[in-house]
């Protein structure tokens, strides 16, 4: 999403826990950790055009993502099978895919803070989809300038 709205993206980090490898793909920096079970991404704005709507795409795409796979699946299925109980391994993976990518959106969308190893602070996705409105236009050009600084 940072990119689809003409932002860059600095860093993707795919799960929690202890960073297990660092590798660089299409010029972005990207952990893989521990746990691959939820992961953010650092976007740094490349202009100054409405920064707070599309912090806020950026925020929402994670669980939006979730909550699109689950319906598409549902779709395709059809909500009777999907809520059905089966013997079939396939539809017992898919059902709990379902279910996990559920729990996980509404997880992301519980406006907490959250501790990083480092100390500093990150913020779940919900919490980020509120704050980010409240950001003045001068963060983002903070965010810009610290860009070209590394």
């Amino acid at each position: 999403m940072a990119r689809a709205v003409g932002w860059r993206v600095d860093l993707i980090s795919l799960g929690f826990g202890k960073i297990r490898r660092k590798l660089r793909i299409l010029n972005m920096s990207v952990e893989i950790r521990t746990f691959p079970l939820s992961g953010f991404v650092r976007p740094r704005p490349l202009d100054l055009i409405s920064p707070q709507l599309k912090n806020f795409l950026i925020y929402a795409a994670g669980p939006g993502i979730e909550i699109l796979l689950v319906l598409i699946i549902a779709i395709l299925l059809g909500p009777s099978t999907l809520l059905h109980r089966s013997d079939s391994i396939l539809l017992i993976a898919t059902q709990s895919f379902c279910l996990a990518a559920l729990f996980g959106a509404f997880f992301n969308l519980l406006p907490l803070p959250h501790r990083n190893d480092d100390g500093s602070q990150s913020l779940s996705d919900g919490l980020g989809m509120i704050l980010c409105w409240t950001l003045p236009d001068s963060y983002y050009a903070g965010q810009m300038d610290a860009g070209k600084e590394g």
